[in-house]
């Protein structure tokens, strides 16, 4: 049974009006294809529904760090777009419809993605062909950065401007995944599937509410899984990877990304399991805003 590491990013909303195209976040996992030795790719990325413009369909994953995969050629994965499940609810551009109930709020209404309601989502999912992986990730790398075949997609401008824990939303995002070596000499034939997230990644609930949240990150060899925040990535350029990271807002960090006490002394700042990903926090809103709703994307 081998380990793997879940780097995870908080973005935190309050008092929200979205507008334009704002990327919220993805993921990117991959499958190995019993029979064939070959890898099928996956990505999600959301969006709030209130975006104006149209959504980015015409997808590659990026691969970076050298030698990379069949002899230092493969640079790009061609990815296909995956309509919803017939019957599912649809968004304006055609993805999937993320519309979640709020927690804590009483009598609240449903919301909708259709009418842009704030904390809506769409989803949108992608899917490549069979692949073949030959060669060996690098390894051994003083800069960590440089270990492993990083498959990424950067998303076009911008982040939502109402993100209140990083300094700059008029920024591209990067979403990428990690394939470290498996002690063989070379990724072909396929041997592992990466994690993947089962829960969608919005959460919206009202001021003061305690607030729990797991991913039900799940993996079908049942490796061991590890959690812990990440920084926030707006790109990397190049044949290796070499991420810009996005500021963290004046009293946020990588180890404090939600309010704490120094905010509001009944705040209890976000936790996270490190063995089951299990997110606990409890925030109070300023006053300006008191009695708003908060949305995390996580």
């Amino acid at each position: 049974m081998k380990s793997q590491s879940l780097l995870l990013a908080i973005l935190l909303l309050f008092s929200i009006q979205l507008s334009a195209s704002h990327y919220v976040g993805g993921e990117i996992y991959w499958r190995c294809i019993q029979g064939t030795g070959k890898y099928i790719f996956y990505m999600d990325y959301y969006r709030d529904c209130g975006s104006s413009v149209g959504p980015q369909l015409n997808v590659s994953l990026s691969v970076s760090n050298t030698p990379r995969p069949n002899g230092n050629s493969l640079a790009n994965i061609p990815m296909t777009f995956i309509p919803p499940d017939p019957g599912s609810p649809v968004g304006p551009f055609g993805g999937l419809a993320v519309q979640p109930t709020c927690q804590g709020c009483a009598g609240s209404s449903p919301i909708s993605c259709v009418v842009s309601d704030d904390g809506t989502l769409e989803k949108f999912s992608f899917r490549s062909q069979p692949i073949t992986l030959a060669g060996k990730p690098p390894s051994g790398n003083a800069n960590d950065w440089l270990n492993g075949w990083v498959f990424s997609w950067q998303a076009p401008c911008c982040r939502s401007s109402d993100v209140t824990n990083i300094q700059n939303t008029g920024t591209t995002a990067l979403f990428k995944a990690i394939m470290y070596g498996d002690g063989r000499a070379s990724q072909d034939p396929c041997y592992d599937n990466s994690p993947e997230f089962k829960e969608q990644p919005a959460s919206l609930i009202c001021d003061e509410y305690n607030f729990q949240f797991n991913h039900n990150a799940t993996d079908l060899e049942l490796d061991s899984l590890n959690f812990s925040w990440a920084n926030v990535v707006n790109s990397t350029a190049g044949t290796n990877y070499t991420p810009v990271f996005n500021p963290w807002a004046s009293g946020f960090s990588i180890n404090n990304p939600t309010p704490n006490a120094t905010t509001d002394l009944r705040n209890k700042p976000a936790t996270i399991d490190p063995k089951s990903g299990a997110i606990n926090m409890f925030v109070v809103l300023p006053s300006i805003l008191s009695g708003s709703q908060v949305i995390f994307y996580v």
